[in-house]
């Protein structure tokens, strides 16, 4: 088993680009904070986190970041593992707040595995400054539990897009309760999609909320359940 607490491999404000994170474990990883953002002069480093035959787990609280305030895009996040675990509080960052593009998250797990989330945020934004387009948020497993969960893709300045945020459980049921998707865009660009998949199982949505309207000029996006 393999337990980190905190990591920085980000660059500084007139730096470049942050650092690429790359966490492998053949049991359980368990993961507190970690950043790899970008400086002025660069983006964010991708982050990876893995584990071949247990669990990967974001502990209660911890963040996870590979967001830019330059000219160069936010890093992808993923995690991979039979279970992934993202537990109160987490946080998941991949934001741009100038020039680049926010960064993709994605969270797979194993056919006969799944993904847990209580109450986490998964965020692939463009905010503040920002011009170019939020990324994707792409969910795999073939369980999802999504209970009180935020996924938020929205493209909240400039002319650029939402994100599209899919969640799939490939081998039963899918659970999405009390949480909030947001591909929302406030320019020119067309907000984000979202699309639902429960094979094998139920899908079931309660007391949540999915926005992909545009108040710009844009096109809003499509919900598919």
């Amino acid at each position: 088993n393999t337990s980190l607490g905190n990591l920085n491999a980000s660059a500084g404000l007139a730096g470049g680009n942050g650092g690429t994170v790359i966490l492998d474990a053949d049991g359980n990883l368990a993961v507190g904070n970690i950043n790899s953002s970008g400086g002025a002069l660069g983006g964010g480093g991708a982050i990876l986190l893995n584990s071949d035959r247990a669990s990967v787990s974001v502990s209660a609280n911890a963040t996870i970041n590979s967001s830019t305030n330059g000219i160069g895009s936010a890093g992808n996040i993923q995690a991979i593992g039979p279970l992934v675990f993202l537990n109160p509080g987490a946080t998941l960052s991949a934001n741009s707040t100038a020039a680049g593009n926010a960064g993709s998250i994605g969270i797979q797990a194993a056919p006969n595995g799944g993904v847990v989330s209580l109450g986490a945020t998964l965020e692939t934004t463009v905010e503040g400054a920002g011009t170019g387009s939020a990324g994707g948020i792409n969910v795999s497993g073939g369980i999802l539990s999504l209970t009180t969960t935020r996924f938020d893709s929205r493209g909240q300045s400039g002319n650029g897009g939402g994100g599209s945020v899919f969640l799939n459980a490939t081998n039963g049921g899918l659970t999405f309760a009390n949480s909030q998707i947001a591909t929302d865009t406030v320019g020119a660009g067309n907000a984000g999609n979202v699309q639902m998949t429960a094979l094998n199982g139920e899908l079931i949505v309660n007391g949540s909320s999915i926005n992909t309207k545009t108040s710009g000029t844009g096109i809003s996006g499509t919900v598919n359940l």
